[in-house]
Formats: C-alpha cells, sequence, structure tokens
C-alpha cells in the first residue's frame, strides 16, 4: 500500500476511535448524572473525595467554556457526535446535585 492509503486507514481508525471515545464519556457523564442526582453521598465521603470531583468537574468546565475551548474546534461534529453543549449540560447539572454539600461549595470556591 503506498503512502495515502496508509495514511487514509490511520485516519479512518483515530475517527472511529474518536467517536468511540466520545460515547464512551457521554455514557460515563449520564451515569455519574444520575448517581449524583439519586445518591450525594458516595461523591463527599471524605475530603480527598471531594476534592479530586470537585477538580474534574472544573477542569472540564475549563476546556469545555475557557480560553482553550478553541483547541476543541472540531469539523462535523455530528459525525463524531461531539455535542459539547450537552457535555457541559451534564457537568453543570452533575455540579449542581453536588452543590447540596456545603464541602462541595467551599471546595469549588477555594479551586476557583
Amino acid at each position: 500500500p503506498d503512502i495515502r492509503e496508509k495514511r487514509e486507514r490511520y485516519f479512518s481508525g483515530q475517527e472511529r476511535s474518536a467517536t468511540a471515545f466520545l460515547s464512551s464519556a457521554a455514557a460515563v457523564l449520564n451515569l455519574l448524572g444520575y448517581l449524583s442526582r439519586e445518591v450525594v453521598e458516595p461523591f463527599v465521603r471524605t475530603p480527598g473525595m471531594i476534592q479530586k470531583f470537585v477538580s474534574m468537574l472544573l477542569w472540564f468546565l475549563s476546556r469545555l467554556c475557557g480560553p482553550q475551548m478553541s483547541a476543541l474546534a472540531v469539523k462535523n461534529p455530528e459525525k463524531y457526535g461531539y455535542n459539547p453543549k450537552d457535555l457541559l449540560g451534564k457537568i453543570v447539572k452533575i455540579g449542581i446535585s453536588l452543590a447540596s454539600n456545603d464541602d462541595v461549595i467551599r471546595t469549588m470556591a477555594e479551586d476557583l
């Protein structure tokens, strides 16, 4: 196979990987959203757990709507199942669910 064919196969594989990753990310966010609405306690059991979870939420928020969001620009996002507004909405809903805990709010304020 020539170089062009190799590159096309590689690119096609990368497209499949990106689609699968985004699908998995959406599923995980759906699960976390459901769990955080139904049962907050496991997410706020220890200060270390709160810190890790809050750091993760804030990191994703900064990537989806901070100065680095332009690095996530995708041509034909629907082809890959990439919907940053939907991802952002899911992350915000998780944060809102956990905001019933004073330690979560305090940790968010400290991390901003």
